[in-house]
């Protein structure tokens, strides 16, 4: 849950854009700090956690994150 729905503060749909970072943090077990078994994706997840959500970055901005050839790559196979 994002931070600022457990907190009872306003949220929009970054807040989705948090849960669906935890959500790939834990379907590929990845340690943001510290995973290099997953090139590019780390940062992706990385900027999805963000905590403040004015930061984070919007659902355009994840797709044109993923779209990076390395990240495609990866999710191809």
């Amino acid at each position: 849950m994002a931070p600022e729905v457990s907190s009872d503060r306003s949220y929009n749909t970054k807040a989705d854009v948090y849960s669906i970072g935890i959500f790939v943090e834990e379907l590929f077990n990845i340690d943001i700090n510290t995973s290099t078994k997953y090139p590019g994706l780390n940062e992706v997840v990385a900027a999805m956690l963000i905590y403040l959500y004015n930061k984070r970055p919007n659902c355009s901005d994840i797709l044109t994150m993923i779209k990076q050839p390395n990240i495609i790559i990866f999710l191809t196979g």
